[in-house]
């Protein structure tokens, strides 16, 4: 039997659907973006506001609307969550790190319970933005919570390196290990063990990208009674 040959009008007219056509996962990006673009536009303009009226105020009150301008900026900039993580715009100085860990820790009491820092009062500098240096810390603590044993403490280690040039920052907790295969693939974006449909897996993947900007590394390791989160940083 003979196959039908298609008119050459025909031909033109399916390669020119198969090329606009949208693919399903390009219709939801685009809806995605815009319910973001939505959200953010509601957000940012009492925001503004609030910055503007509090201005000369409370400075940590001050801090923490400026924190969440500027993620409701990265999100609005980006063209998925995982760009608006990588696009962020990181900008090291020299700080020093023991004094800036020590107090985050003691700033960090009222909202956590059991966090504790060891390790030299200052004199350790490291190159780092740190705005997002305290993200990064922030997301590892939030973890560490979530994880621990009830009762026990959380603790943020500081050590240097003199041959490497390297600062070694630890948070560690008690609680249960990390499964071998995973302790790579928990940095990777939308790995999550939470039963929260809402949760993508953003906190561990969005501190080693900004840790990766600031030249720095970080590692899951396994300890005889919990988890070690352990970040390299270079010396300034």
């Amino acid at each position: 039997p003979s196959s039908a040959v298609p008119l050459p009008w025909a031909t033109r007219s399916i390669r020119w659907r198969q090329s606009h056509e949208r693919p399903s996962s390009v219709l939801f990006l685009v809806s995605r973006q815009e319910r973001l673009a939505a959200i953010g536009h509601e957000i940012t303009s009492p925001l503004a506001t609030l910055l503007a009226r509090t201005k000369g105020g409370d400075e940590t009150v001050q801090y923490n609307l400026r924190r969440m301008h500027n993620a409701i900026e990265g999100m609005l900039d980006a063209a998925s969550v995982e760009d608006g993580i990588q696009n962020q715009q990181i900008v090291c100085e020299p700080i020093d790190l023991a004094d800036f860990l020590r107090r985050l820790v003691e700033n960090s009491k009222d909202l956590m319970a059991g966090v504790e820092y060891d390790g030299p009062p200052s004199g350790v500098v490291c190159s780092i933005d740190e705005f997002y240096f305290e993200t990064v810390v922030h997301h590892l603590l939030n973890n560490a919570v979530r994880y621990r044993t009830e009762g026990t403490s959380i603790t943020i280690r500081l050590s240097v390196d003199e041959v490497k040039r390297d600062a070694l920052v630890e948070v560690c907790n008690d609680g249960p290990v990390i499964p071998a295969d995973r302790l790579k693939s928990i940095f990777q974006y939308r790995t999550s063990d939470s039963q929260d449909p809402r949760s993508r897996g953003l906190g561990l993947y969005a501190a080693r990208s900004y840790l990766i900007a600031m030249r720095s590394t970080i590692a899951a390791e396994n300890r005889d009674n919990g988890v070690a989160f352990v970040m390299l940083m270079p010396l300034a």
